[in-house]
């Protein structure tokens, strides 16, 4: 939903724009010549999330029936899935932990923002180890880690 508004809100900027340039430049070759430029962009603009949709980053086309047009992402599977993946890590690391819980969503270019990390672990447990793992194998931040011991 947040890249529709986005695209959304770009059409609009760039139709503010194209106002601005038809009542600044004078009549003649150099408009006529501005606008084709101008309309290509603003086709260019109105396609560009058609081609997001249809490929990734291999190339390849993505399945139209899998895709949910309504909803920007599955945050809750997508954080399941880092919450796993961290509680593999540290767990490969000879580090017992009892539960993570990640807040994380995409941006409006679709890369991945880790909010917070929230780890729940023994009191035997060294916090500095968990912090240089999660450093290590994902760059996570110690600022964005908070750890919990029971």
């Amino acid at each position: 939903m947040e890249n529709l508004k986005t695209w959304a809100a770009t059409l609009i900027v760039f139709s503010v724009i194209i106002l601005l340039y038809r009542m600044l430049f004078p009549k003649g070759n150099i408009q006529k010549a501005g606008e084709t430029v101008i309309a290509l962009l603003m086709v260019f603009l109105m396609i560009r999330p058609v081609f997001a949709l249809l490929s990734n980053e291999n190339g390849k086309l993505d399945d139209f029936a899998d895709y949910d047009f309504f909803t920007q992402s599955e945050d809750t599977q997508e954080n399941k899935v880092l919450e796993d993946t961290i509680q593999n890590q540290l767990t490969s690391n000879g580090i017992s932990v009892e539960s993570v819980s990640v807040d994380a969503s995409l941006d409006a270019e679709n890369y991945l923002v880790i909010r917070s990390v929230e780890i729940t672990a023994p009191d035997s447990e060294d916090e500095q180890a968990i912090y240089d793992c999660l450093q290590a194998a994902y760059q996570i931040p110690k600022e964005i880690i908070s750890i919990r011991k029971e």
